[in-house]
Order: C-alpha cells, then sequence, then structure tokens
C-alpha cells in the first residue's frame, strides 16, 4: 500500500470536512466524525504491522505464508496488542 502524504491526507480531511458542511453540520460535530475515522485508520495500521510480523516471523520458522496466515494470522491470541477482525480492517 502507497504511503499517503502530509499534504494528500489534509487534502482528503478538508474534502471530508466539506462534504460533511454541505449536509448542514457545524464543526464542533463533524470533527466526531473525522477523529473517529483517524483513530481507526490508526487501529488498522498497527493491526496490519503486527500482522505482518507475526505471519514473517512463522515464515522464518519454515511454515508456508498460506499457512502462517491461516492459523497465526486470523488467531487472536497471538497478538499482543489488539485483533480487528477482517470485516473492521481499512
Amino acid at each position: 500500500m502507497a504511503r499517503l502524504s502530509l499534504a494528500k491526507l489534509e487534502r482528503h480531511l478538508y474534502s471530508a470536512a466539506d462534504r460533511l458542511r454541505q449536509e448542514g453540520l457545524d464543526a464542533a460535530i463533524y470533527k466526531d466524525y473525522i477523529f473517529g475515522l483517524l483513530f481507526l485508520k490508526r487501529c488498522s495500521d498497527v493491526f496490519d504491522a503486527e500482522r505482518s510480523k507475526i505471519v514473517a516471523l512463522k515464515v522464518a520458522e519454515g511454515m508456508t505464508e498460506e499457512k502462517a496466515e491461516a492459523a497465526y494470522g486470523e488467531n487472536p491470541d497471538f497478538y499482543d496488542s489488539f485483533f480487528l477482525p477482517e470485516r473492521a480492517r481499512c
């Protein structure tokens, strides 16, 4: 996945804010939506990094990547911080 530059992130956020303003929402209200989405995106990014690390460790131990993904990548017992179900990932 390509990295998002700060300028591009700002454009996306301002665009989202403009859409919410068009709906008649006050800035004090729509910022809650934006911050919530940013929080969820950060959680997804942290989860993806930890998942990649877990799978890479198992591949280094001799497992195939497919088996490591199935057995360890989707098992919440192997995560130190938190586990995101597939439907909650960005």
